[in-house]
């Protein structure tokens, strides 16, 4: 996978979360805040009740998802939002490769 490239990191990140791969999404997270991602997920999923917990996968995109890229106003310049239908992730530049740094859970 190529970090040098958003819209890969954002795919692989989203895979990873929509099979319920916690840990595995957390590898394309900002170093230094993956356990800390990681525990909260999975600790706000745990308390997901039923209907929630389906909802949140469904919504989620299946297969390869296409996204678009967009800045927030005033975002810094290695920041921008990767949006598809059912999920939205922030990614950052760090020293040429991308990390999630916000995602729907």
């Amino acid at each position: 996978m190529d970090r040098t490239n958003p819209n890969a990191v954002a795919i692989a990140f989203v895979k990873a979360l929509k099979a319920n791969q916690i840990d595995k999404a957390s590898q394309y997270w900002v170093p230094g805040g993956a356990q800390a991602w990681a525990d909260g997920a999975t600790k706000t999923i745990d308390q997901m009740q039923g209907g929630t917990y389906t909802r949140f996968f469904e919504d989620l995109p299946a297969g390869t998802p296409v996204f678009t890229t967009s800045r927030k106003p005033k975002a810094p310049a290695d920041e921008q939002t990767m949006s598809t239908s059912g999920a939205n992730v922030d990614l950052k530049q760090i020293e040429g490769k991308w990390y999630v740094c916000k995602a729907p859970i």
